[in-house]
């Protein structure tokens, strides 16, 4: 099994044996700790434990990128990172994540088009028990074509691509599907000396999903409490179709303001249920005195599950995404500041939980610092 460490170094020798382009490799390292009061990020109710351990967490990471610019723009990056409990006691999942991304992209300039490719990698690996329940490999490849806004001011794109999934505990919950996004963006204001902007965003996407097993099946009275006695295989083959929209407006001065609106529909053969799902996210950024930056996240997330049976979430919160994303209603606060060039210290706080009338009961808080070096700009 490959670790992040070695993947790293290897990472940093490429990075510095890569061909000469337009811009200079880009790295950055980070080192930090954290204090964690959910390692195992467990949710309270019906057919879930009770409550996760606490413990102090460290972190190790870093990240590559460089851009060739020449007849084509070709962007990759690679980065190798590792979250380990300092607690012996708590290491159930303890993890390094593994990722690289490329993007090739060609500008069309007689018909205003940019054509591309791209295609990622993300893969969790778990570094103590096999069972790790939040491991999963992600693969992904699509084709963009994207084109610029009236007079330049924002910009349009529609990618079609495939994502393969593996999640790790359990190959039957590994899914393999097309999927189609469409993004759009405009400036809706600019001030007269450019200082000031305001800016409307809008994303579509639907995947559909392809899972390895069998979908299930409910063997209980309808009214029944959840426990695992209950659920059984059907002899037909599990198949999701996901629908999300967003909308989202930014304000850029002398402070960044953004709201943003999801309306997610989920549709299974498992359960041969349906889920809505509802998220707001509120963010403001802003400069401290001592050049000290803020920024303060609000996200507040319901999921209605349209058929009144609630199933245990332990695979269905996660976004098999990113490792870090709880997928939950959050509130993170993050203070960095730039120490020099290359050097900058960082502090965050973030809390997790479930709204009234969502599903189960979740309580997580996280609270770090690090300190990162990275390239100069």
């Amino acid at each position: 099994m490959p670790r992040p460490l070695p993947v790293l170094a290897s990472l940093l020798v490429i990075g510095a044996a890569a061909p000469t382009g337009a811009e200079p490799t880009r790295a950055q390292l980070e080192v930090g700790t954290e204090y964690d009061s959910n390692v195992y990020r467990l949710e309270s109710g019906p057919g879930a434990e009770v409550a996760g351990p606490a413990a102090p967490m460290g972190r190790l990471g870093g990240r590559l990128s460089k851009v060739w610019s020449r007849a084509h723009t070709i962007a990759a990056s690679a980065s190798a990172s590792m979250r380990s409990s300092l607690d012996r006691a708590v290491d159930r999942e303890d993890a390094g994540i593994v990722t690289a991304e490329v993007r090739a992209l060609r500008r069309l300039p007689e018909r205003g088009l940019v054509v591309g490719a791209v295609a990622s990698y993300y893969d969790v690996l778990a570094l103590t028990v096999a069972d790790n329940p939040r491991a999963f490999r992600t693969l992904g490849a699509g084709l963009q074509l994207s084109w610029p806004g009236p007079d330049g001011d924002g910009q349009g794109s529609v990618t079609l691509g495939l994502r393969d999934v593996a999640y790790k505990p359990d190959p039957d919950f590994a899914w393999t599907g097309p999927y189609l996004a469409v993004h759009l963006e405009t400036t809706l204001w600019r001030s007269a000396d450019d200082t000031r902007t305001l800016e409307l965003a809008g994303d579509v996407r639907s995947e559909h999903r392809a899972y390895a097993g069998r979908a299930l099946a409910w063997r209980c009275p309808a009214d029944a409490p959840y426990q695992p006695r209950c659920t059984g295989p059907t002899e037909l083959p599990r198949r999701d179709l996901q629908h999300a929209a967003r909308i989202e407006t930014t304000y850029t001065g002398e402070r960044v303001l953004s709201a943003a609106y999801q309306l997610g529909y989920a549709d299974s053969s498992s359960f041969g249920q349906s889920t809505l799902r509802h998220r707001l996210d509120l963010a403001a950024t802003t400069e401290l005195p001592g050049r000290i930056y803020a920024t303060l996240t609000l996200t507040a997330q319901l999921d209605q599950y349209l058929d009144g049976l609630i199933i245990a979430r332990d695979v269905a919160a996660q976004t098999f995404t990113t490792f870090e994303d709880d997928n939950r209603s959050a509130l993170h606060a993050r203070l960095s500041r730039a120490l020099s060039r290359r050097w900058t210290v960082e502090g965050r706080l973030s809390g997790w939980a479930t709204l009234a009338g969502d599903a189960g009961q979740y309580r997580r808080l996280l609270a770090s610092v690090g300190l990162t070096w990275s390239t100069p700009e």
